[in-house]
């Protein structure tokens, strides 16, 4: 494996394209390349484990992983925090319009 080929690798395909669904809110296709990566890294375990496959240039490949999946931490924090905001909108909203309701049902 080259450094080209590494670029290319069906492992960090898919964590890109995961990164860019997840950017744009694409949870659907998130999931499906989810359990892509995840059989394409059990295939990259697997060849790790071989022992005639280059073992520093797998650990160059987890390492990109493990980078990219720290951007994906943080994507995925940012949109957890704005759903819980416009749940909390929510629900205040809702208690507002009861409130409401509640003056003037009676």
């Amino acid at each position: 494996m080259s450094d080209n080929s590494l670029k290319e690798h069906p492992v960090l395909l898919l964590t890109e394209s995961l990164v860019a669904a997840v950017s744009a809110g694409d949870w659907e296709k998130a999931a499906e390349l989810e359990k892509e990566r995840f059989s394409a890294l059990e295939g990259v375990l697997s060849a790790f484990r071989n022992a005639g496959q280059d073992q520093e240039e797998i650990i160059q490949l987890m390492m990109q992983v493990k980078s990219m999946d720290a951007a994906l931490v943080s994507l995925i924090a940012e949109a957890r925090t704005h759903v819980a905001r416009e749940l909390a909108q929510f629900n205040a909203t809702s208690h507002a319009e009861r409130a409401y309701r509640s003056c003037y049902e009676d």
